[in-house]
């Protein structure tokens, strides 16, 4: 008994149903790299919010701080720093400076 090679039997429209799945999965693929893509700039972008809120924070009780300084009287020891910074000295004090830091 001698057997017949077989002949491939093509099937009507086999390229198209290959092209169609092809650009199936490639459409896939691009729509997955989108997501990823897209979650990435969702965690750098809630990362930056965290990082300006704590700014925020530290400005709001920095403000706070100074807010509360402002109606304070100034102190003895900060008027005596003040006074020596614009050059007055007390009476019998002696200043020296140093000539080679100037």
């Amino acid at each position: 008994m001698v057997r017949e090679p077989m002949k491939s039997e093509k099937k009507p429209g086999g390229f198209w149903q290959l092209l169609a799945k092809t650009a199936l999965v490639l459409l896939v693929l691009y729509a997955i790299g989108s997501l990823i893509s897209i979650r990435v700039q969702i965690e750098r972008a809630e990362a930056e919010a965290e990082a300006l809120a704590a700014e925020a924070d530290l400005k709001e009780r920095t403000l706070d701080m100074l807010q509360s300084q402002a109606g304070e009287e100034p102190s003895e020891k900060d008027l005596l720093d003040a006074a020596h910074e614009a050059g007055y000295v007390l009476p019998g004090e002696q200043v020296f400076e140093d000539a080679y830091l100037k």
